[in-house]
């Protein structure tokens, strides 16, 4: 297996939300773990965080993978939708370029 040190790099450039429970709450809690391995293994720096951390959804310079059934309040959604906006007017721009 890649190195866990991979795991947890503050200010990478993918950030990982998911919930931590349990699989005696959530049987498919088990199945996030992968989307984890499978970037370490690919070598990708990540950052994983509960989907309460709502502050890192707010770095605009990265890529934000929702794994699972998120509970995402409206403040949460809302950060998404700009990020998601501002992503497409970028892309956009440069397209124009």
């Amino acid at each position: 297996m890649a190195d866990a040190s991979l795991r947890s790099a503050p200010g990478a450039p993918i950030v990982v939300v998911t919930q931590s429970v349990s699989t005696d709450v959530n049987p498919r809690a088990r199945s996030w773990i992968y989307i984890t391995e499978i970037l370490q293994r690919a070598g990708l720096f990540f950052e994983q965080c509960s989907h309460r951390s709502a502050v890192r959804l707010r770095r605009g310079n990265a890529v934000v993978l929702l794994a699972g059934d998120l509970p995402l309040t409206a403040a949460q959604r809302e950060v998404l939708a700009a990020r998601s906006a501002a992503a497409a007017r970028s892309s956009a721009s440069a397209a124009l370029d």
